[in-house]
């Protein structure tokens, strides 16, 4: 960014450039742009996501009594996967251990992952999950730290 009083500075914001007192045309508002250092007394903090430490991958077996998944959660987890690899039973997930296999409503019932289908969420090592099915399957689990 460079600019004087006869050239204002340029912010790229959304593939859009925006000049130093231009008004936005949805809001009317000015524009106004301040280059110069962060204080020293401001401290910014960041939490990246995706793998950063471990990538570990486990085929875990669902059975007709609902447990946790994974029984221990990997540390500084951020991420999890699950793939439930029968073609023709679905697992059920929740993060409650009454967790049942139903699809009836006012019930217990957790989030369905059918056959051959995954569930893909961002979550910590703070929160435990738990998995049912009507039958004994496979799932394959992935934990990203």
């Amino acid at each position: 960014m460079s600019g004087n009083r006869t050239n204002p500075p340029e912010l790229l914001l959304r593939n859009t450039f925006i000049r130093d007192g231009e008004t936005d045309p949805e809001t009317g508002d000015r524009w106004r742009t301040h280059i110069g250092s962060v204080s020293p007394d401001v401290t910014i903090g960041t939490r990246p996501t995706g793998v950063n430490t471990r990538f570990f991958p486990q085929v875990l077996e669902i059975t007709t009594t609902a447990a946790k998944i994974p029984a221990t959660p990997l540390a500084n987890r951020n991420s999890l996967s699950i793939f439930n690899q029968s073609t023709t039973d679905t697992i059920f997930i929740s993060d409650s251990a009454s967790v049942t296999a139903t699809t009836t409503a006012g019930t217990t019932s957790g989030w369905q992952v059918g056959p051959q289908e995954s569930l893909n969420v961002d979550i910590t090592d703070g929160v435990e999950l738990f998995a049912i099915s009507t039958t004994t399957v496979l799932a394959n689990v992935l934990e990203t730290a």
